[in-house]
């Protein structure tokens, strides 16, 4: 069976609704922002130049998604990046773009053995169980 006859309806819905909040380049900034510690709502604004209005959206929406925390000291609202699979996938993330080694940047304009063979269904059934395999090893719960 292929991987992606084996993939769950359900699950391909669970795996695609996440990428959609990562799927915004504001969002996107803010989980890696957040993937670094908690973080109060100034200083995410200050940190990112995002504009007050934009940021609530954003946060409200992280929030909607059950990604992030919020705890409040006074006035403050501090916010900690708290779903397991998305502080993995920021990880991963950092690593395929971030990273100064250059194995692990992408290339631009070929695509790879494994992206021909198996497509978006197959980084959606590895990318989900290697992120509960990864929760698994931090002692994180998976789903």
């Amino acid at each position: 069976m292929s991987p992606a006859a084996s993939l769950p309806e359900e699950m391909a819905r669970e795996v695609s609704d996440l990428l959609k909040v990562f799927a915004h380049p504001g969002r996107l900034r803010l989980l890696c922002r957040l993937f670094e510690g908690e973080c109060s709502v100034a200083e995410m604004e200050r940190e990112l130049g995002i504009r007050q209005p934009s940021l609530s959206q954003h946060l409200g929406e992280l929030r909607e998604a059950g990604l992030v925390m919020t705890r409040r000291e006074h006035k403050t609202v501090f916010y900690t990046l708290t779903e397991p699979r998305a502080v993995e996938l920021v990880q991963f993330l950092h690593e395929m773009f971030c990273s100064e080694e250059p194995r692990r940047r992408p290339r631009r304009g070929k695509a790879s053995e494994h992206v021909r063979g198996g497509g978006a269904a197959m980084f959606a059934w590895t990318g989900s169980a290697a992120l509960d395999q990864g929760a698994r090893r931090s002692g994180r719960p998976t789903r």
